[in-house]
């Protein structure tokens, strides 16, 4: 994906390493579906970029396929985060084109080869979608939809909270560590961030993101500063203002999860 974009071998090779050491990942890696959705997410970027360059559609449409075939729920937050990313993409590559058109055309090829990777995938599809919505979290009593709808959307995050995202920015046990305590005996793992240990912020994508990203707003021309800033101030949105955050999980949990990657 990083070649794709053009990036020389050494920064690519650094930039994949930090995806794939990135807090998201590590603390995910116990268990496989955070590990499983870092990859799909990787192949559809760069799938993406061959169908946005190149006209190539095949591994977009995988991608699709891999994420509908696995867990319905994961296409639409990758479908929420593409939309974005595609968007701010096409604003930074346009020549001077009409803007509208070609994100007319962009987003139709999208749909289109999307909705060949969901055809491709409804032989497993439809069963796991009624498994979604019969599920305790989904629509029964473990549903958190009325709770958490009832907060308000200018409601700002809690510094607990904060401090967890501010540390995990930084380093997975920056602030919270994952600390053992002997408790009864037995040696436990004694986490008093946010949340839990997991779905908490996994922010976390390397010390030299942190350094350079500043760097890099002062070496852009103005339009794309301004693209790179609005991408920035949109991921951010979330983490200060947790009904946003809640609203892309459509109200069924209170957690970060797979909103920590697109943070990296």
């Amino acid at each position: 994906y990083l070649r794709s974009l053009k990036i020389n071998y050494f920064p690519a090779i650094i930039g994949a390493l930090l995806y794939a050491f990135s807090g998201f990942m590590i603390v995910g890696s116990n268990w496989y579906i955070f590990t499983t959705q870092g990859v799909y997410i990787a192949l559809m970027l760069w799938g993406f970029e061959r169908l946005f360059q190149n006209k190539s559609w095949w591994m977009f449409t995988l991608s699709v396929f891999l994420f509908a075939f696995n867990f319905p729920f994961d296409l639409y937050l990758a479908a929420l985060f593409l939309l974005i990313y595609s968007t701010l993409r096409a604003l930074e590559s346009n020549k001077n084109q009409p803007i509208f058109k070609q994100l007319g055309m962009l987003y139709l090829a999208l749909i289109g080869c999307g909705a060949l990777g969901v055809l491709m995938s409804t032989f497993m599809l439809v069963s796991t979608i009624d498994q979604v919505i019969n599920s305790p979290r989904g629509t029964g009593e473990s549903a958190f939809f009325a709770q958490l709808m009832a907060n308000s959307p200018w409601a700002i995050i809690e510094s607990k909270e904060f401090l967890t995202g501010l540390g995990r920015l930084f380093s997975n046990d920056f602030f919270f560590g994952a600390q053992f305590e002997v408790i009864n005996g037995q040696n436990k793992m004694a986490y008093k961030g946010w949340n839990n240990y997991l779905e908490a912020p996994a922010f976390y994508c390397g010390l030299s993101t942190l350094i350079l990203l500043p760097q890099l707003l002062f070496h852009l021309d103005r339009r794309k500063k301004i693209i790179y800033i609005t991408g920035l101030v949109l991921v951010l949105i979330p983490f200060f203002f947790p009904f946003f955050r809640n609203a892309i999980w459509l109200f069924s949990g209170n957690y970060y999860r797979m909103y920590s990657l697109f943070v990296s």
